[in-house]
Formats: structure tokens, C-alpha cells, sequence
């Protein structure tokens, strides 16, 4: 039996963790291997419905704490780098994603936040990183762990692809660069908009994320804000859509364990334009144009690039690339992990 802890349930509505913990549950079904889903209270999320679930009540500060565990159990996997209670004979799998917080965050929630992750890592019999880049990330602030670590690229919903072009002249909009995900901090988020006011006739469409406060709307600038349209929740046909109409996808952040609006754009047929960040670097590689430095005039020119005949050669070698990104070889290759446990 593998029991899942669905601690992220409790954490985020939506967001690539649930991506990845909701295509683990489809692995387990698909392959019939016995698993129970582990539920604390009410979840703000939605699981794969069709998983086998057991609720357990939600303790204050549940997140920080060790998970309950059943007695069939033989192999434990968190959603969130919770360890297992008691430990007994069950063997622990844990997934790490990125070291954003390391990284980047400070004082008291940094320390929580690495503390439990770094005991999950050290105490695991067994990691998953999604990128090499994480799996380098892990050994720089994790120092040697005693069990093996498992490069497994995550994969990309099979919604992601390029469409007919009567499909994509419905509701056709004026050109438009394409961001997705959130803006603060890391993300870069500024350097794109200081790029957009050199690119008068771009509009400007944000997928996700949260409303844009009055306060950012004010830095931004009016020039920009006026050609600037926000879609905070939309669907995968629609975002496939989106991805099928824009100029490019800019993903400018500085720092990312994966980049899965990369590989969704390059299946759908839209360029990228990143900036010299190496998980997607490494998802995208030639694929990529890539805009050095953080001065805007690299990301302008490289926007700019894309309206001349190379642009096809970039959109066929991100239709090549993203081949090699799939939720079935991820599902493969996590299997072969609980095997080696088992």
C-alpha cells in the first residue's frame, strides 16, 4: 500500500504542486497499485476525485507536523515534505520541487519552511527532483543525503497543442504578449513590463496570479495599464488558445525548479522568451530565446525578433523539444522509483 499525504490540499486551491500530487494519484489508479489518499479536514483543493481517500481531522499547525500513517502502509509520499509517524517499516519517497524559499524568502517563515524540508530530504529513502537544476540546488543547501536522488522532468497536460487555423482566428485579438503565473519578486515580473513600453502595438494579457493592485497598476504606468488585460482564472482549452494566438510567452523569472508554461506554450506552438534562468534553460534549451542580463533592451530585441521569418524555426524546435515532457514518462519513471522500494 502507498499512502499519499494530501497536506498540499490544505495549502494551495491551484498551483503546480497540485499539478504534479493530482497526476501522482492518476499514476496509482491507472496502474491499479493499491494507495490511499490521506485528507486532513476540508481541503481548499480539489484531488483526483477518483482516489481511495481517508480523512484525518486537521490539527493547528498541521502542515508542520508529522503525518499519521496507516499500519498497511509500505511506502509514504507527502504532497508537501511532511515525514511519517510512526516510521516503523514504511519506506518514505519525497518530491522537491525548487528552492524558492531558500532562496528567497527570510527570518521566521524561511526557517520553518527549510526546516521541514530538509528533514524530509535527509530522513527519505528515496528523492524525486524535477529538474537537475533542483537536484544541484538540493546538494548545495542540503549538503549529501544517504538516499538516491531521481531526476524525473515533470510533464504537461495533453490539452497543450497546436491548433487549426480556423480555431485560432475565433475571436482573434489584437497582437498580444502572453505572461502566465504570478509577478512578485523572483518572477521578474518588471522587467517585462519596462520591456512593453518600447512595444507600443503589443498588448499585454496575464494568465493567473492576483488582481493587480492599485499600487502596482500606478508603477506600471498608464501606457502600459492601457493595453494590459488580466484573465486570472481561465481553463486549459482557453489558456491552450491563448498560447496558439501570441506573439511569444515571456517567462522572465530569475529562479525556477521547473517552468511548466514553458513546455505548455512550446507544445502549442508558441515561442518563449525567458531570461537566463537554469531549470528553463534546461527544460527549454535551444528552443529558447533567451534575453541575457536583466537590462530591458535584450528582452525587447528578442520580442522584436520574433516577428521576423525566424520565428517558425523557434516554434518548430519547441514542438520538437516538448516531446520530450510527458505525464506518462513521469508516471513511468516515479513507478520504477516505489518498485525499487518495494
Amino acid at each position: 500500500m502507498i499512502e499519499i499525504d494530501g497536506i498540499i490540499y490544505n495549502i494551495q486551491r491551484y498551483g503546480g504542486i497540485t499539478v504534479y500530487s493530482n497526476e501522482l494519484l492518476k499514476l496509482l489508479e491507472a496502474e491499479q497499485v493499491p494507495h490511499s489518499l490521506s485528507l486532513l479536514g476540508q481541503p481548499i483543493g480539489e484531488p483526483h476525485p477518483a482516489s481511495p481517500t481517508v480523512i484525518r481531522p486537521y490539527r493547528l499547525f498541521e502542515r508542520y507536523r508529522t503525518a499519521k500513517v496507516g499500519s498497511d502502509a509500505a511506502i509514504f509520499h507527502s504532497t508537501y515534505y511532511r515525514t511519517p509517524r510512526p516510521r516503523g517499516k514504511v519506506r518514505q519517497v519525497v518530491t522537491v520541487h525548487d528552492f524558492i524559499y531558500e532562496r528567497f524568502s527570510s527570518g521566521l517563515r524561511k526557517a520553518a519552511h527549510s526546516c521541514q524540508k530538509f528533514l524530509a530530504v535527509r530522513s527519505a529513502d528515496a528523492i524525486i527532483c524535477v529538474s537537475s537544476r533542483t537536484a544541484d540546488d538540493l546538494k548545495e543547501f542540503i549538503g549529501p543525503v544517504r538516499a538516491p536522488i531521481h531526476v524525473i522532468h515533470n510533464g504537461v497536460s495533453d490539452k497543450f497543442r497546436v491548433l487549426d487555423e480556423a480555431d485560432i482566428q475565433q475571436g482573434r485579438r489584437a497582437p498580444f504578449v502572453l505572461y502566465v503565473g504570478q509577478r512578485a519578486g523572483y518572477k521578474n515580473f518588471a522587467r517585462l513590463v519596462s520591456a512593453m513600453a518600447h512595444l507600443p502595438v503589443m498588448q499585454l494579457i496575464c494568465v493567473g496570479g492576483p488582481e493587480f493592485g492599485a499600487m502596482e497598476l500606478r508603477e506600471m504606468g498608464e501606457e502600459v495599464t492601457s493595453r494590459l488585460q488580466h484573465l486570472r482564472h481561465v481553463s486549459e482549452d482557453d489558456l491552450n488558445l491563448l498560447y496558439n494566438q501570441a506573439h511569444c510567452l515571456v517567462y522572465p523569472s530569475t529562479y525556477e525548479g521547473f517552468g511548466i508554461p514553458v513546455v505548455e506554450a512550446m507544445r502549442a506552438g508558441c515561442p518563449v522568451v525567458c531570461g537566463p534562468c537554469e531549470a528553463v534553460i534546461e527544460v527549454g534549451g535551444d528552443a529558447l530565446l533567451i534575453a541575457e542580463g536583466e537590462d530591458v533592451k535584450p528582452l525587447v530585441q528578442a520580442i522584436r525578433r520574433l516577428s521576423s521569418s525566424e520565428r517558425n524555426d523557434f516554434v518548430a524546435r519547441g514542438l520538437l523539444r516538448s516531446k520530450r515532457y510527458s505525464w506518462s514518462r513521469a508516471h513511468a519513471n516515479t513507478l520504477e522509483v516505489y518498485r525499487t522500494l518495494l
